[in-house]
């Protein structure tokens, strides 16, 4: 399965988380989060670490290009203005004398003798101004517009960047497939170039077995023959002297005497490289 199939499973729940976002910020983390979580489902079940560690690096770089994929959806602007109220001059005591003066001069001229007449009327031109004064100071309560402010509001669109993030993994994928592809035309000739190596390698070890059994009784040539049988049964190779038993991993060289000349190397039955022993004539 390839990253691209792995982001359309989780489809649904990041497009809900997506949308939910109150910022491309936090839609950019989401995101972040997604690709951590494809990359470590997806090496799961990688073909080979070369792909892997390909893998990293392409997620590497989708990470660092988050901040620009295109999240933008639906955009509101709109204005709002404060409203700033601005008090007049003190207005309630002069409505306040105003209404008491016109009471008092309607009493008077209501109850009070004739004589008193002037006095209730010069309460009530009292009243009336003050009660004048007072609407005067009253207009001046007004309201003055505040500071307006422009503000923009920004939704974004979890379909839009998930449709851009799809296209992301599909040229992720096709690069790691190209990867894996190379990788696969490469491995005949690797293992070629192994088997070639090893075989280089046991030719050479064969040949100093053969010197030292030649010196056997001088030095340290036990030593050295056992270092290499050691060497190689640890690879699961095996060092064989000639025997009845073995005589068929031998050339043998028509002598008197029987023995080993250099030892056979087999490896599960196989004869690697065929030993040289002395036979009889």
């Amino acid at each position: 399965m390839n990253i691209r199939d792995l982001l359309e499973k989780d489809k649904e729940r990041l497009i809900t988380r997506l949308t939910n976002a109150v910022s491309p910020e936090q839609a950019a983390r989401e995101c972040e989060d997604e690709l951590s979580r494809l990359l470590l489902e997806y090496n799961e079940q990688a073909p080979s670490e070369r792909v892997s560690e390909a893998a990293y690096y392409s997620m590497q770089t989708a990470r660092a290009a988050i901040s620009l994929v295109d999240s933008t959806g639906e955009i509101r602007a709109y204005e709002r203005t404060g409203v700033t109220e601005v008090s007049g001059k003190n207005y309630v005591i002069p409505l306040a004398g105003g209404i008491g003066a016109m009471a008092a001069g309607g009493l008077v001229l209501a109850l009070a003798p004739a004589v008193l007449a002037p006095v209730g009327l010069i309460g009530l031109i009292a009243g009336f101004a003050g009660t004048f004064v007072a609407g005067v100071r009253f207009g001046g309560r007004r309201s003055a517009p505040g500071n307006r402010d422009q503000i923009f509001e920004t939704r974004v669109d979890g379909g839009k960047i998930y449709s851009n993030l799809l296209r992301m993994m599909t040229v992720i994928d096709r690069n790691l497939q190209d990867i894996h592809g190379r990788e696969q035309q490469e491995a005949p000739a690797i293992e070629m170039k192994s088997e070639k190596a090893e075989s280089e390698e046991l030719e050479l070890l064969s040949g100093i077995l053969e010197s030292a059994y030649a010196r056997r009784d001088e030095g340290d040539s036990e030593d050295t023959i056992s270092n290499i049988k050691f060497y190689l049964h640890r690879r699961g190779i095996d060092v064989v002297d000639y025997s009845a038993d073995t005589e068929r991993w031998f050339n043998k060289m028509p002598s008197k005497r029987r023995g080993t000349i250099r030892p056979a190397l087999v490896k599960d039955g196989a004869v690697l490289i065929r030993g040289i022993a002395q036979g009889g004539m």
